[in-house]
């Protein structure tokens, strides 16, 4: 199919290609760590502290990192919350939540999966933030799943704020690999 099209054609589909394949959604992690993206607060969020058969002990910084690899991701106790400073201010249209697969998984561990959560915009972190939506992770589904925000926000933010309400069953902790924030960058301002 490639050896039809001109060299053009065929580099603009393999950076697009290249492109997919690096962010898994087509679009740009505004909150990924590489880019600049980094935890600012967990809140009053307690670590999970496990045993290496569960997912070691990682701190809020792995769900901005790309790695999904089993047991490679934040583990809290019960419900939770994380502020992620955004590279720039981001007019947020989507998030996405990635956890592992289940059939990659040690059984039971799937239950660990983040079920309900909501979103909020902040421009600092005194903000009492600007809700824009709440959504379920199905761990019956992709283990990368895509949300549209539900409450668009006329302005930009600095700041996320992802607060996890549930699990899919484990008594224990709740286990989140990848959080990543989709929209548009506001430009720099010039000086």
């Amino acid at each position: 199919m490639l050896s039809n099209l001109d060299d053009t054609s065929k580099n603009i589909v393999k950076d697009a290609v290249q492109f997919y394949d690096v962010t898994k959604t087509g679009q740009i992690d505004y909150a990924m760590a590489s880019l600049g993206g980094s935890i600012v607060s967990t809140r009053d969020t307690k670590n999970h502290v496990s045993s290496p058969s569960e997912t070691g002990e990682r701190s809020a910084q792995q769900i901005i990192e790309p790695c999904t690899m089993p047991g490679e991701c934040w583990a809290f106790v019960g419900s939770g919350a994380v502020v992620i400073e955004l590279i720039g201010k981001v007019n947020v249209k989507a998030v996405s939540v990635e956890h592992t697969s289940s059939s990659h998984s040690l059984p039971g561990l799937i239950k660990s999966a983040p079920k309900d959560f909501s979103v909020w915009g902040l421009n600092s972190l005194d903000d009492e933030g600007q809700y824009l939506g709440s959504f379920s992770y199905d761990i019956n589904s992709s283990p990368l799943q895509y949300y549209t925000v539900q409450e668009p926000a006329a302005i930009p933010f600095r700041f996320i704020e992802l607060k996890i309400h549930n699990n899919h069953g484990n008594p224990s902790y709740t286990c989140l690999y990848r959080f990543r924030v989709h929209g548009i960058l506001e430009p720099l301002e010039q000086a």
